[in-house]
């Protein structure tokens, strides 16, 4: 995972120069500018001595190995590990090979893997931005019937501007949610409601409170396919909600620096609060409160108690450090002003 996200900000920077990417210049990526490992700066040069294509990806491409684990780790709830761990002890080798796997009892999935393999081709296919739009004003009309005074609002990807989506994300927020009861309640509310109307068709998590993942399926227009969409509902006090904003907006690697950048500069931030702490020496993955936690009523004010320049949802695509200004006369800037605090990803 994290060597993904290492290549994924790679070929940001990359895309981001104005410079051409030659056997003369690629060697300046290796520099504190722009922190590419020299393991991913010799892939580029492979790729650069190889015409663009990537004597590693054709062998990967070519193996059999990998391409079952990527394709079984396309089915909802199966990771790399599970994948890996089907075709080494089981012989799957495919979705067809895992379907009759099931089907015999030779394996057990768990309620939401079931679930994924069979929406699986549909749950696999991107979801148009215009049904994702319409998606969310159906399950915020039935929201407010509900609680009139609730917000919806749509984040993930949508919220970032891509004209598709893997998934829908919703997030709610009242003022009536003054405790973890009122939340519940409503999101109980919601779910029952959602399924009385036939929209929600599968839950793919079967216990639930402020948090809902399941299977959705849009009432039908004329001359539209009625596909299967993946659906996240979460509810969040107002004192939380533009934490939560911010860290279900994304990326997940824009969200990893920033929460990296918080921890160094000694805070702690979630989808609930940013709160000063400390960690202990010797003592891996413990921190100690030490005081309040910063009141914020908009994503800006966050940004703002971190000493951090704001980044509009549709900035938060990229793979650069969020302390980096986005200019694009930056990536020339052989000594950027601020310092990458995405440098511990360079060495992939």
């Amino acid at each position: 995972q994290w060597r993904a996200m290492g290549y994924r900000r790679a070929a940001n920077i990359v895309k981001r120069m104005k410079m051409p990417l030659t056997a003369s210049t690629i060697d300046l990526l290796q520099t504190k500018a722009y922190g590419i490992g020299s393991k991913l700066v010799t892939r580029m040069k492979d790729m650069i001595d190889n015409g663009g294509q990537s004597t590693l990806l054709k062998e990967l491409k070519g193996d059999p190995k990998t391409a079952s684990i990527t394709e079984l780790g396309q089915v909802w709830g199966i990771g790399p590990s599970t994948a890996h761990s089907l075709f080494q002890k089981f012989d799957i080798k495919s979705v067809t090979d895992l379907r009759a796997a099931a089907h015999s009892g030779r394996i057990k999935l768990t309620h939401g893997q079931s679930i994924g393999l069979k929406h699986f081709d549909d749950l696999k296919e991107r979801v148009p931005r215009e049904e994702v739009a319409r998606i969310r004003d159906f399950v915020q009309l039935r929201a407010k019937e509900i609680c009139a005074g609730v917000d919806v609002i749509c984040t993930g990807s949508y919220r970032r501007g891509k004209n598709t989506c893997g998934d829908i994300d919703l997030l709610f927020c009242a003022h009536d949610f003054h405790t973890e009861r009122n939340q519940v309640y409503f999101m109980k509310q919601l779910v029952m409601e959602l399924k009385r109307c036939k929209f929600l068709v599968e839950d793919l998590t079967e216990t639930f409170e402020c948090s809902y993942m399941g299977v959705c399926k849009i009432p039908q227009q004329s001359n539209e396919r009625n596909i299967c969409r993946h659906i996240d509902l979460k509810v969040y006090s107002r004192r939380s909600y533009p934490f939560a904003l911010l860290y279900f907006t994304g990326s997940d690697y824009f969200n990893r620096s920033m929460r990296h950048y918080a921890n160094k500069i000694g805070w702690s931030l979630s989808d609930r609060d940013l709160v000063p702490v400390i960690r202990p020496e010797g003592k891996k993955g413990i921190k100690i409160k030490i005081g309040d936690g910063v009141p914020a009523v908009s994503e800006e004010e966050i940004f703002g108690a971190l000493g951090l320049q704001f980044r509009e949802p549709n900035e938060r695509n990229c793979y650069g450090s969020v302390d980096e200004d986005d200019d694009d006369d930056d990536i020339d800037n052989p000594i950027p002003e601020s310092p990458n605090i995405s440098s511990a990803m360079h060495d992939v």
